[in-house]
């Protein structure tokens, strides 16, 4: 059973600007209501009540949003960087606050989408390291999985930089939504200060743990990386 949620809310949002100038990106709005608030009532319709949040750029903003009383119903933890941690330096972070020996789901607050996080749990195998949304859509970086989708390796286009264990494996990217199995933390361990969880998932991919890919093309999903993808996001919204 999941009961634990991690929303990633602490980066600056620099290609935002200049709405990131004044506001972090996880307050900026989308339908009238922060991006934060639409992170957190898909983790509260889950039945999920046990929330830590990062925080960073602009950190007392979203610190006095979460005092607001608006989720008083909610236990919601904030962990503050002083600097940033990126993904998997910030989910290491915040291990004590976390309090869960089971699965528990991560998300990042500047990704709106449709995705069926119901079902997306219900797929999670428990004896798994963790499972990953994921889609075939244009990235410069793309996680490879075999054909039982099964991670098998990571590569940078930009870079050509690489980790791959299978060759025959096919590219998809990630969308930004996990399952993870606190087994992950000694893996986090193995690194230092600032750090994204990718590297971490390839070491845990050659010590022969298993996380699965979940396909979400079928779903809408969109980033808010840019002024014009959040303008594109409210009139998709709008409109729907």
């Amino acid at each position: 059973m999941i009961d634990t949620a991690f929303i990633f809310a602490a980066g600056k949002g620099t290609r935002l600007a200049p709405i990131t100038h004044t506001i972090p990106k996880c307050l900026v709005p989308v339908l009238g209501q922060p991006m934060l608030y639409h992170t957190i009532k898909k983790v509260e319709a889950l039945g999920i009540k046990n929330i830590v949040i990062n925080v960073h750029h602009f950190a007392d903003q979203i610190i006095q949003y979460l005092d607001s009383g608006l989720f008083k119903h909610l236990n919601i933890r904030v962990s503050i960087e002083k600097t940033l941690l990126e993904t998997g330096g910030g989910l290491l972070k915040a291990k004590s606050l976390l309090k869960t020996t089971s699965p528990f789901i991560v998300l990042n607050s500047d990704v709106y989408s449709d995705i069926d996080l119901g079902q997306f749990i219900r797929s999670h195998d428990a004896s798994n390291l963790a499972s990953l949304a994921i889609a075939k859509r244009k990235s410069s970086r793309q996680l490879f999985f075999d054909r039982n989708k099964i991670l098998t390796g990571w590569i940078n286009k930009d870079t050509g930089e690489k980790d791959i264990i299978n060759e025959d494996g096919f590219e998809w990217a990630f969308q930004g939504i996990h399952i993870i199995s606190p087994r992950i933390f000694p893996f986090l361990e193995t690194f230092d200060g600032s750090f994204s969880l990718i590297p971490a998932y390839l070491k845990a991919m050659h010590r022969g743990e298993i996380m699965k890919g979940f396909d979400t093309c079928s779903y809408f999903w969109c980033d808010i990386g840019t002024p014009e993808k959040l303008k594109e996001l409210n009139l998709i919204l709008e409109n729907r």
